[in-house]
């Protein structure tokens, strides 16, 4: 009886991995081609990152990342090194009773002319587990925090987010997007290019 119930746990589980596309392999070419511009930043491309250094499991992945972190800094035109902050930003969460603190990498500009106490998880907030940008821009006012430091903040003061991303639907999209466009932060606030700037991510 126990055999039989084992064999049917694992048919189950198979199927449920069955369900679930397989997590990409991934290096920081990969990482590099995810958008840098908020106007070109898509949905399922950050997923997938996330999911992929997931994957790898902790280590692996903050090798990845400070390796980023250091080809974006390297890149004249890497600023706002929103690939690394993103996907930190995705990856880390705070310690219990702590506080996960934004990279100091300039000023965001938000959709719907909020701040950032709107966004404690600047410049993206996450719905249902999909990651929506809501800073269309940033403003830099001297020297940014580098990349490089912001990872190194999170190996050490943050813990591993056990959220895990998972490849969305085009429904799941839309409704996570139509939840964000109705809270409390955004409805009734924002101007046309504001909601296209949001649609566009789920395309």
């Amino acid at each position: 009886m126990r055999y039989l119930l084992a064999v049917v746990l694992m048919v189950m589980a198979a199927a449920c991995r069955a369900d679930e596309p397989a997590a990409s392999e991934i290096g920081v070419a990969e990482l590099l081609k995810l958008a840098n511009d908020p106007y070109a930043y898509k949905i399922d491309a950050y997923l997938d990152a996330a999911r992929s250094l997931q994957a790898l499991g902790k280590d692996k992945a903050c090798a990845l990342l400070n390796e980023l972190a250091e080809k974006e800094l390297a890149d004249k035109h890497g600023w706002p090194f929103l690939r690394t902050v993103t996907l930190c930003r995705m990856l880390f969460r705070a310690k219990p009773k702590d506080t996960f603190y934004s990279a100091g990498i300039g000023a965001w500009l938000f959709v719907g002319k909020r701040d950032s106490d709107d966004w404690p998880l600047e410049p993206i907030v996450i719905v249902d587990g999909i990651p929506f940008l809501v800073a269309c821009g940033a403003v830099l006012g001297g020297m940014p925090e580098l990349p490089t430091s912001y990872v190194q903040y999170c190996v050490k003061d943050c813990d591993w987010n056990d959220l895990k991303f998972k490849a969305k639907t085009k429904d799941e999209k839309r409704k996570a997007l139509d939840s964000l466009l109705s809270s409390p932060q955004l409805k009734g606030k924002l101007e046309d290019g504001d909601k296209e700037f949001l649609e566009a991510q789920i395309k």
